[in-house]
């Protein structure tokens, strides 16, 4: 869908399996992926060299990135946080590590260095343990395996990036930043960090937490142990609010309603982004996005005024902080929705849109705000019936059909209607919102269809098979 930059769990775990090297470099490896500060002295000790690459070029320092202890012990033996693949910062910054990050930056680390991860990371483990399999092993699934090392390219990421998008390590960010990490790297198509930010996987504190929850199996499984702090639950004060690291993205010059190159879809901003087409689960950024800048008149070429895409998400609180940002509570526009009707319906306002989602708090929400209640719905629609067929071989007989009808004044009681929902349909008739305007359709193609039809609520609501509680009481008010 979109062509955002992604950071899978593969390119954070991507330096757990590459294959150790014997001897004390060995050990050391071991030691620091097991947080073993003993182990890792006694390792340089016996002769271990800090600065040594193991086969898909990382170095020691780049494995202790859980453990403060041994990451001073290796910068105070000389290793250098800027050589190999791998990337030390990186690592930190992509898991929560705030201690080790200020350490490797302290001693020089480089928070614009890219973070390169060899083929060989991945595919490398998947073949020894193939091969471990002896007479059993799969020999055409290692030959693709051994392909793929030698023609797939390393790819790359930065630490910032990590941070902001796949962690949301608010001081991880901060750091960065002050060590003149660029909001420039590793971004393409048009898009800034915000835009990393709103394609995100979740970035509330409770979603990036059950997130690594998750992931905690995959990382001991390579071998590494965890820390308390991490294998229990994530601290908070590791973790920033959508607000937090908006505004402090913002403060560094990012444009807020930059629109990036869109790919295979128009070109969004950030907060078309976070909306998703009407789609968007993310509430807190949306907000954080309307609250420092975020263009909330825009109409997407696509999707539609993003107002009606916000209706769409449920969210009345964001659709309320539009609303306080200008964005007009009228405003008509076509819906993205399952139903290709809506695709040549171009009058849904707020209200309609709220209806035709069954989304009762939301209706109630615009109309205390003053959303128009006879503002319907015209164009093309579509109506499944039965109808008897024209053709000679099955003349008399009748089919399931859609019929198309062009519609007219289809306000928001008569989606409540459709949806059968009586305490909206209660809600709309006892505050103003039906203004008396039938809904009327005609046959834009006849083939057995019915001609056209005007209908009242109550009408339309028989015809729709709505309940008899409905029907009684639309006609119990002369509606």
């Amino acid at each position: 869908m979109r062509k955002l930059l992604k950071l899978p769990l593969l390119s954070i775990l991507c330096l757990y399996g590459a294959q150790a090297f014997a001897g004390a470099n060995e050990d050391l490896l071991a030691a620091c992926k097991g947080g073993n500060l003993e182990g890792a002295t006694k390792a340089i000790n016996g002769g271990a060299k800090v600065n040594a690459l193991d086969p898909d070029g990382n170095t020691a320092i780049s494995w202790a990135f859980f453990w403060p202890e041994i990451t001073k012990l290796l910068l105070s033996k000389g290793a250098d946080p800027n050589l190999g693949s791998g990337s030390a910062v990186f690592q930190a910054s992509a898991n929560y590590s705030t201690e080790v990050l200020k350490l490797l930056l302290d001693a020089g680390a480089d928070p614009n260095r890219p973070h390169r991860v060899s083929p060989g990371n991945t595919f490398r483990p998947l073949i020894a343990a193939e091969k471990a399999k002896g007479k059993a092993a799969n020999q055409s699934l290692i030959g693709v395996w051994e392909q793929a090392m030698k023609t797939l390219k390393p790819s790359e990421a930065y630490a910032l990036q990590a941070a902001v998008y796949g962690t949301s390590c608010m001081p991880c960010v901060e750091q960065l930043l002050a060590k003149g990490a660029s909001v420039e790297k590793g971004v393409t198509d048009g898009n800034n960090m915000l835009h990393l930010l709103a394609d995100s996987i979740s970035p509330t504190r409770e979603g990036w937490k059950k997130g690594f929850a998750q992931g905690k199996t995959n990382m001991q499984a390579f071998g590494l142990k965890l820390p308390d702090w991490y294998a229990a639950t994530l601290p908070d004060d590791r973790i920033g609010t959508p607000d937090q690291v908006v505004k402090l993205l913002v403060s560094k010059g990012l444009n807020i309603n930059q629109k990036n190159k869109g790919g295979k879809l128009k070109p969004m901003t950030p907060l078309e982004l976070s909306l998703n087409q009407g789609l968007g689960k993310k509430r807190e950024l949306m907000l954080a996005l309307i609250a420092n800048g975020a263009d909330v008149s825009l109409v997407n070429e696509v999707y539609g005024p993003l107002i009606l895409q916000a209706v769409q998400c449920g969210f009345v609180d964001v659709v309320e902080a539009m609303v306080g940002k200008g964005a007009d509570i009228n405003k008509q526009g076509s819906v993205f929705t399952d139903a290709s009707e809506t695709k040549v319906q171009t009058t849904f306002t707020p209200l309609t849109t709220a209806a035709l989602k069954n989304q009762l708090d939301m209706v109630k929400y615009l109309l205390g705000a003053g959303a128009r209640a006879g503002d319907g719905v015209n164009g093309r629609i579509m109506i499944k019936q039965r109808v008897r067929t024209s053709k000679p071989t099955f003349a008399g007989t009748t089919v399931d059909a859609t019929c198309l009808y062009d519609g007219k004044n289809r306000s928001a009681i008569f989606f409540a209607v459709e949806n059968d929902n009586l305490e909206m349909v209660k809600l709309l008739a006892e505050n103003n919102g039906f203004d008396g305007t039938p809904y009327s359709f005609t046959a834009a193609a006849h083939g057995g269809c019915a001609g056209s039809g005007t209908f009242s609520p109550s009408a339309w609501a028989e015809k729709s098979g709505s309940s008899t509680d409905l029907v009684a009481y639309l006609k119990s008010k002369g509606l």
